[in-house]
């Protein structure tokens, strides 16, 4: 009863301080070694504190901040949970016990709005809160330290002033400690401006007297580090010491280092500020770096996390990335452990982890003291948190343990030999604890807090879906969505963007799509959920990934479609065809020539398979300086021709890409590429042995071949007739030498030259040279001097224009030998006239030994055609009669070219048929220039354009806007055509043309320009390509109207919805709109989605007045519409908000709302139920207000009669205030329940009547959701009626005391008189022979008795049949196991039994003589005689039989023949624990079985072992039914060598609530072997077995929730 109030309490207190309603489900998982909480909350708080701790010292992340989270350990093992939640601008109080379920919520307020840290004593608590001091005010309060009592009742507050602070705990942390009656803090704070206007950051020191709350000391000025001043101070520590400060600061600038400061003032005297005298000791613990580039940044790449102090050192746990000069390029960090020697002061820096650069970093670790030479250090890295214990020196004691977790801004304590922490996200909060002594004892317990929704279809709407809380009640609408764009992106695409796909798309095995999914709404209420299926889940498989999307893989190739629908808008659906295929894969690549020439083409061809569509195939090489020659670009074609163009070892790769753009890559390494080879034929040169020859050139790239590469020679000349060829010049590609007159003919010589390059083999080759005569020489037949291409030149052109065929004429000496020489014009600059002609040439050859030739081949020369410069005739306007001949012109230029230089042509001009009639508009005409000299000249045509005017009036030129402008042609240039028609138009300054009047015979019309600007109006006469126009006719705009301003009023409650303002309606009707522009002025933010538009015809502009705004705040929207007609025209619109409207209803609510109209005392005003939660009511002035109804106070608890039920209209629209009503109904008394009275069993008496019954009474009614005890007074109606034999009935009365509330119960019962058995026997063991006294009491005069038994299969044997003897006595005549009853029978018949516990008979045995135990003494009596049967002497068991004293053989199943005091099968009972042997090992040890536990007891131990008889027995099994159905056992412990737990071993031991088992030996746990035990039950088990043992306790054991199996 005590829980189900308590229950209820926490519900109601959990939802009077719901904060934010978030969809979740409630439970509670724990990971690693589980434990379950049972207890969690329908209310969540929005925010997180996970890896809080960790700060890095860089950028946004530079200093680790306040701690936000605090964990306090209560005496009594209990737990409170303090959390600063930001959104909530209060401290969150909750409190756990030990198993941390939550037991109570607080909410502290804030005392100032900055939050510094909470500290905790066992009488009191602390808070430091703060506030900005911009304006710099000495007088302002900037720190404040509240003080409670440990039920959060305000006690006072200290103040700290100025104190050089505009920012309190800017950039830094904020600890405390305790040391007697003072507080002593360790803060930061940004500082007042300095001199250049920034304001520093530094630590803050307070010194608080706890029980005067005032603050005796404080730090916070500038100064030196001697005083504890440590500027740009990230992180500080505090602790004190024999009456002493000792600080750790992380700073970056002055010092720039993790800085331990002594302070060798005593604060006992209320002061710590040091003094000149004795200022603070000062020890560096790791300095850092400064950066290259610039030695103020911030960054040291370290960051502490804990601070304690050993028995005889200061211990300091950071982090840190190698500190070196380059420190700030690397981000990995690793662990360390420094030790401060208190006396010597030396550090000592001992590493816990050992990471490479480039490996994941670890975060700022925390330390916890467990001792003072035992301390914990805790850090995470990935997923996983690490544990380690360090000693008193900060060394590593035991290996480093790991699990999956979180570290938080949580400093973990120390309770029930645990370290304990929380994290927290939103309402997610998981405990961790681990072991003090057993790092590999964790445990991680997560809540998962929230509220359990469950969709409630029936209330489902065209756009929305509902899900109601089965726990609070509380209800969730949410919006249906709409599927609109899907778009895509691969898991191999890098380049971050998302594309649509289609109906689907081709997909590589292993990647992965994720979707990027827009829908509608996209609102905060819109409901995400996705049904997505895959037909051939082995193909493409579903993932679920971030928000709403998700992700495809391609398990294998294949085609599978993939369905995206909305869960709850199963209409909205997207479908995809995917067809996954296997990678692109290259089987070969190879090279046609395995040794490929230099220069030479050589094939390469490459093999690949699967891939997506089409291949392409694109070849590339790298020779041996690794630089990278493409051979041949991306084609479908997998062969390539490749020449080498350079000498040695090559690497060839293929790239193939598939259609989907997958790429793969193969190579082919030592490729050899060689030199070519070729051979080169000898020169044969003649020269006149007269004349010689002088700088003969031999240019080797002539002969050489043209891809020959850094070719270098010798040349050798060899002149065997005497020296008439020496050289002249060398260089590196020609060969010049000189031949003397010095020989005579028929004289040879020789040059013979050896050539080298990169890419041929080395040549050889000669050069002849013979000297001869001098020779004439002609053209050669059919390869004679002729024009080469065209031979024609236009008049003015030289000779020299034209070109001989100079490389094809060839000439020959008289022997028929080539001769080379100069072929050219003889007069190449004769300019020839117009007509055939001739052109002489000469050939001169080359050596002088051949004479000239002299001949002329024919030419055709054209006549010049001379170009015309631009002729324009004047325009003319239109008059009868007029022709072209009366048209002006000024003549141009005609011009050719002669010798290369433009010459003036003279001649004479003229239009072409001048006496053809003119006519309006625009044509064009031919104008010949006749040149004078005809012989050379042709005549020259010019195409101009003609225009014959008509002239265009206007009334006017400058005009506004709706002014009227009448145009009109002049009528003496109006032709006389009578189908003659007209068109009129304008153009605008942007080239806009439109019509003013279409084509008419009208020659006048009235244009009224309605925008303003400048145009050009033209008239233009059909059929002819003219028009004419009149130019700037100036068109202002007209004066903007007037508008008055447009006031508009909200309440701040509600959203305005979309309020649209009709501009058209606003503005004048002939407006030209061109532009809208708006100007808004909204300094509260109470304005969203403002825009401008239009929609038939009507010109709109709308906005939306949101509900961030509070009464009185203002907006002011400023539209400003240009248009092509008025001057620009400004509309104001000015928003009010203002309080909420109230309700005046028609009439009020009646009992129609209700489910009934009456109620019985006791029940909730909820319980009358609403018809409706949201209904409409209608005001006085007619308007319809749709809202949600409640009760007011739904638990309140009414008087019987007539009474009011409160209730509470809540408006939907946010712009009506809650309406409150009220309506009557009947609260009836309610009867009392007495299910819980009974008759109690009252042992049978002839002489007793009812009244004699005693009463098991109950009476109570249901308050609320509660059963509350009723007091009143007890009858039983015939209570002078005796009591029969057995069972009865009587009917209870009840009447209460408190008539007002309650009535009159009555309930009939039955009851039981009954009778006693019992034997004089002293356990349950006997044998045959034995006599046993049997008796039934009471010895009732009216009593007949009859005994009996029955055995296990139900065989009933009579002992003494019905007499009035109530006693008896049975001698036992056969071996078995029995129940003895005996039924009683009054003179009415009736009857009833008793019963005694079942017996077992044995058979009876001859006695022997008692044998020695030579290990363990006589185990006779003192006198020298057996033991009786039943005897227990050094606590040895009480057995079953008389042979604990004789020798007794093993059964077969025994080991060996051996002599033993125990048998199979034998039967002992040690503290009332009922065991069997059932095997014997040797004369010392045996196994027994536990058949039967003592039902009376309500803790049992079953022991390891057993003596039987000086006989060590290990207890191994227990038995079918050892303890079945009975209630009182609540604890048992199973000793460590139990192996089996048999079939309903404990069945329906309902109050058995803890199981300890301790065996590690345990192979089976029978069927329903603890069925029915407690539901709370826990079962713990050795941690090593935990797993193994789950198993064991399965199901099929009876096990079930909420039991727990623990470690």
């Amino acid at each position: 009863m005590k829980k189900e109030i308590k229950k209820g309490i926490s519900m109601i207190l959990s939802l009077a301080m719901i904060l934010t309603m978030s969809g979740g489900y409630h439970g509670k998982k724990v990971k690693a070694a589980t434990k379950t909480a049972v207890k969690t909350q329908c209310t969540t708080y929005e925010g997180k504190n996970i890896q809080a701790q960790n700060y890095t010292g860089k950028q946004s992340n530079y200093y680790q901040g306040t701690m936000k989270s605090y964990l306090t350990a209560l005496q009594d093992g209990s737990y409170m949970r303090v959390q600063y939640v930001s959104g909530l601008g209060k401290l969150l109080v909750e409190y756990y016990d030990k198993d941390y379920n939550l037991t109570d919520t607080k909410q502290i307020k804030e005392e100032l709005p900055i939050f510094g840290g909470f500290y905790a004593t066992d009488s009191n608590y602390y808070v430091v809160t703060g506030q900005e001091n911009s304006e710099e005010s000495d007088s302002k309060e900037v720190f404040r330290i509240t003080k409670y009592d440990t039920k959060w009742n305000k006690l006072g507050t200290a103040s700290l002033k100025g104190a050089n602070t505009t920012t309190p705990f800017g950039a830094g942390s904020c600890r405390m400690d305790v040391s007697g009656k003072y507080l002593l803090i360790r803060t930061c704070h940004r500082m007042y401006k300095d001199s250049s206007g920034t304001a520093h950051q530094a630590n803050v020191t307070i010194q608080l007297d706890m029980e005067t709350m005032q603050i005796t000391d404080s730090y916070a000025k500038v100064m030196n580090i001697n005083y504890g001043y440590v500027s740009h101070s990230f992180n500080q520590f505090i602790k004190t010491e024999n009456g002493h400060i000792i600080s750790v600061d992380h700073g970056d600038a002055n010092p720039r280092s993790i800085i331990l400061l002594k302070y060798n003032t005593d604060f006992t005297t209320g002061k710590f500020t040091p003094q000149p005298n004795s200022t603070c000791t000062q020890i560096p613990v790791m300095e850092f770096k400064y950066l290259v580039s610039d030695k103020q940044k911030n960054p040291t790449g370290a960051s502490v996390g804990g601070f304690e102090i050993s028995d005889d050192h200061y211990l300091v746990a950071a982090n840190t990335v190698k500190q070196d000069k380059n420190f700030d390029s690397y981000k990995t960090r690793n662990v360390f452990v420094a030790a401060v020697d208190k006396n010597t002061s030396k550090v000592t820096t001992h590493y816990l982890t050992n990471y490479d650069e480039g490996e994941e970093t670890t975060t700022t670790p925390q330390m916890v003291k467990i001792s003072g030479t035992r301390f914990m250090v805790l850090w995470t890295k990935g997923d996983q948190v690490y544990t380690a214990i360090v000693d008193n020196n900060g060394q590593k004691v035991g290996e480093i343990q790991h699990f999956t977790g979180s570290l938080s801004d949580c400093q973990p304590v120390i309770s029930n030999g645990k370290v304990v922490w929380y994290t927290w996200k939103n309402g997610d909060i998981n405990f961790y604890d681990v072991n003090t002594t057993d790092l590999t004892d964790h445990n991680v317990t997560e809540i998962h807090n929230g509220h359990q929704y469950v969709y409630d279809k029936d209330l489902d709407t065209d756009d929305t879906i509902t899900f109601r809380c089965k726990e609070c009640g509380d209800i969730k609408t949410e919006k249906k969505i709409t599927l609109g764009m899907l778009y895509w992106r691969n898991s191999e695409e890098t380049d971050g963007y998302y594309s649509t796909r289609g109906n689907g798309w081709k997909q590589k095995t292993g990647t992965t799509m994720t979707s990027s999914i827009k829908y509608t709404p996209t609102s905060s209420d819109a409901n995400t959920e996705l049904e997505v299926t895959s037909t051939d889940e082995s193909v493409i498989y579903v993932e679920k990934a971030s928000g709403i999307n998700v992700k495809l893989i391609a398990k294998k190739a294949g085609t599978s479609t993939v369905t995206i629908k909305p869960k709850y808008n199963q209409s909205s659906v997207k479908t995809y065809k995917v067809t996954v295929y296997d990678p692109l894969q290259i089987d070969k690549l190879e090279v046609e020539d395995a040794n490929p020439k230099i220069g030479e083409k050589v094939q390469l061809s490459a093999e690949a398979q699967n891939g997506s569509g089409n291949l392409q195939y694109k070849f590339y090489e790298k020779n041996e300086n690794g630089d990278q020659t493409k051979i041949r670009d991306y084609a479908s074609k997998s062969t390539c021709e490749w020449t080498p163009t350079t000498l040695g070892k090559h690497t060839i790769y293929v790239e193939v890409k598939d259609s989907e753009g997958n790429i793969e890559k193969k190579s082919l390494e030592n490729v050899t590429v060689v030199k070519k080879q070729t051979k080169i034929q000898d020169i044969h040169k003649t020269y006149c042995y007269t004349i010689g020859a002088k700088d003969q050139k031999i240019d080797l790239k002539d002969y050489l071949p043209s891809d020959i590469s850094n070719a270098t020679y010798e040349a050798k000349i060899t002149d065997p007739s005497g020296n008439f060829v020496s050289e002249a010049d060398k260089t590196n590609t020609s060969y010049t030498y000189n031949v003397s007159k010095a020989g005579k003919a028929g004289d040879q010589a020789k040059i013979q030259f050896t050539v080298k390059s990169d890419n041929y083999e080395d040549m050889t080759f000669n050069v002849n040279i013979t000297l001869t005569d001098k020779i004439s020489v002609t053209p050669k037949e059919g390869e004679e001097p002729a024009i080469e291409g065209n031979n024609e030149l236009t008049y003015g052109q030289k000779i020299s224009d034209l070109k001989l065929n100079t490389t094809k004429a060839k000439f020959i000496a008289e022997d028929g030998s080539e001769v080379t020489g100069k072929l050219e014009f003889t007069d190449p600059d004769r300019i020839p006239t117009a007509g055939t002609k001739s052109a002489e040439y000469t050939f001169t050859p080359d050596k002088d030994r051949y004479r000239s030739y002299t001949g002329s081949v024919t030419i055709a020369v054209k006549k010049a055609t001379p170009q015309l410069s631009k002729v324009t005739v004047d325009e003319m306007m239109y008059a009868k009669g007029k022709c072209r001949k009366d048209l002006h012109f000024e003549q141009g230029k005609a011009t050719a070219t002669y010798d290369g230089v433009e010459k003036e042509v003279s001649g004479t001009w003229s239009l072409e048929s001048p006496n053809s009639v003119l006519y309006v508009g625009k044509s064009t005409m031919t104008l010949i220039f006749t040149p004078d000299d005809l012989n050379n000249y042709e005549k020259a045509t010019q195409k101009v354009d003609v225009v014959v005017n008509l002239r265009l009036l206007a009334s006017k030129t400058k005009v506004s806007c709706g002014d009227t402008i009448d145009f009109s042609i002049d009528p003496d240039t109006i032709d006389s055509s009578p189908n003659r028609t007209y068109k009129f138009f304008y153009v605008d300054e942007t080239g806009y043309e439109k019509t003013i009047q279409a084509y008419s015979k009208e020659t006048k019309c009235q244009w009224k320009p309605m925008a303003a600007g400048k145009y050009m109006v033209y008239v233009q006469v059909n059929g002819r390509n003219y028009k004419t126009a009149i130019k700037d006719i100036e068109v202002s705009k007209l004066k903007a109207p007037e508008i008055s301003d447009i006031t508009k009023k909200y309440p701040y409650t509600s959203e305005s919805g979309t309020e649209k303002i009709n501009l058209t309606q606003l503005l004048p009707e002939d407006i030209k709109i061109k532009d809208q522009k708006e100007e808004i002025q909204d300094d509260h933010k109470i304005l969203d989605d403002h825009e401008f538009s239009t929609a038939n015809k009507q010109h709109i502009y709308s906005y939306w007045v949101n509900q961030t705004g509070k009464i009185g705040d203002t907006a002011t929207i400023r539209l400003t519409i240009e248009s092509d007609n008025y001057e620009d025209i400004t509309i104001v619109i000015k928003i009010h908000l203002t309080d909420q409207i109230t309700i005046e209803p028609k009439e009020d609510l009646t009992t129609d709302i209700l489910n009934k109209n009456t109620l019985t005392y006791g029940e909730k005003t909820s319980y009358i139920g609403l018809k409706s939660t949201h209904v409409t009511l209608e005001t006085k002035d007619g308007e319809k207000v749709y809202g949600s109804l409640k009760f007011k106070d739904p638990d309140e608890i009414l008087e019987p009669g007539k009474t009011k039920i409160a209730y509470v209209f809540v408006p939907q629209n946010k712009k009506y205030k809650d309406y409150e009503g009220s309506v009557i109904v009947d609260v009836e008394k309610q009867k009392p329940t007495l299910s819980g009275t009974s008759l109690k069993r009252i042992k049978y008496d002839q002489h007793k009547t009812k009244k004699d019954i005693p009463l098991e009474k109950y009476a109570a009614a249901l308050i609320g959701e509660k059963m509350q005890a009723v007091s009143g007074t007890w009858m039983i109606e015939k209570e002078d009626e005796k009591l029969p034999l057995g069972d009865y009935q009587a009917v209870v009365k009840f009447i209460p005391d408190d008539t007002t509330h309650y009535t009159t119960a009555e309930i009939a019962l039955t009851g039981q008189t009954f009778i006693e058995l019992s034997t004089d026997m002293e356990g349950d063991l006997a044998k045959v022979g034995d006599t046993i006294q049997l008796s039934a009491d009471p010895k009732a005069t009216n009593l007949q008795y009859k005994f009996y038994t029955e055995d296990s299969e139900g065989n009933q044997e009579i002992i003494q049949d019905f007499t009035f003897d109530s006693e008896c006595k049975w001698v036992l005549e056969k071996e078995g196991t029995c129940t003895i009853y005996v039924e009683a029978k009054d003179e009415n018949g009736n009857t009833t039994t008793a019963s005694v516990k079942e017996i077992t008979i044995n058979k009876k045995e001859e006695e022997k003589p008692p044998v020695k135990d030579p290990e363990s003494g006589d185990h006779g009596s003192d006198s020298g005689e057996p033991s009786k049967p039943g005897s227990s002497e050094s606590g040895e068991p009480t057995t079953g039989n008389d042979q604990t004293t004789t020798e007794q053989k093993p059964d077969t199943n025994t080991n060996g023949n051996v002599d033993v005091s125990v048998k199979a099968n034998q039967v002992a009972t040690v503290n009332g624990i009922i065991y069997k042997v059932t095997k014997i090992e040797n004369a010392k040890n045996a196994q027994v079985t536990i058949t039967s536990l003592d039902k009376k007891k309500s803790s049992i131990v079953i022991p390891d072992y057993i003596t039987i008889n000086g006989v060590k027995c290990k207890v191994i099994t227990i038995k079918k039914k050892a303890l079945y159905k009975r209630t009182k056992l609540k604890k048992l412990t199973i000793g460590k060598n139990v192996q089996t737990i048999e079939d309903n071993a404990f069945n329906g031991c309902k109050n058995l609530k803890s199981i300890t088992i301790k065996s590690t030996v345990l192979k089976k746990v029978g069927k329903n072997a603890i069925k029915g035990i407690h539901k709370k039950a826990v079962i713990k088990v050795p941690k090593k077995q935990y797993k193994k043992y789950k198993k064991l306790f399965g199901k099929k054991s009876g096990f079930k929730k909420p039991m727990k199996l623990k470690k």
